[in-house]
């Protein structure tokens, strides 16, 4: 995703170094031109991050589902596994917008950029992914990039606090007393 950052950072570099054209465009409602970066690589990168996150979060529950199936011998859910990521510090609130947007961009609409100014002076801004063509946002019509951000962050947390969860349930296993058991 490395890329995919720089990318984002040359357009806040040239929106940042063109606040008369930004201004003009917001008057204008339009886009302006960006001659150094291809927007369409950027809102192409986006949605393969998506599409390939989701893909990195299904992965290891099949892996767990075998794992605890065949060590533990036990079968887990989903819900399980967000639990035990969550009770261990995890941050799993982006399960949902990944599960969401990467439906939504992979089987019901193609996405386009938008750019939100949020400070006039100094100027910031936040990238958009958008989900339809609308004159006026709301925030049923975007995905911020900062939220895909988010769920980069929180998957690559979420192994560890799963190796941490695998390193618990061993523990377990092995502090229980085999005379409880009737061994």
């Amino acid at each position: 995703m490395a890329w995919l950052d720089a990318d984002v950072a040359k357009l806040v570099e040239y929106l940042d170094s063109a606040p008369a054209v930004v201004e003009q465009c917001i008057r204008e409602r339009r886009a302006p031109t960006i001659a150094k970066l291809d927007l369409w690589r950027l809102c192409l990168g986006i949605e393969t991050f998506l599409f390939e996150a989701r893909s990195t979060y299904q992965i290891p529950g099949k892996f767990l589902d075998g794992f605890f199936r065949l060590v533990f011998r036990r079968r887990i859910t989903e819900t399980e596994v967000v639990s035990a990521v969550s009770a261990r510090g995890g941050d799993v609130t982006w399960i949902p917008l990944l599960k969401e947007n990467r439906d939504w961009f992979a089987h019901s609409a193609a996405s386009w950029l938008a750019v939100e100014r949020t400070q006039a002076n100094p100027p910031q801004f936040d990238l958009l992914l958008l989900k339809r063509n609308v004159e006026n946002l709301t925030e049923d019509d975007f995905v911020r990039f900062g939220d895909c951000q988010a769920v980069g962050r929180g998957l690559a947390t979420s192994v560890n606090r799963i190796v941490r969860w695998i390193e618990d349930e061993i523990v377990k296993i092995e502090r229980e007393d085999p005379a409880e058991k009737g061994e």
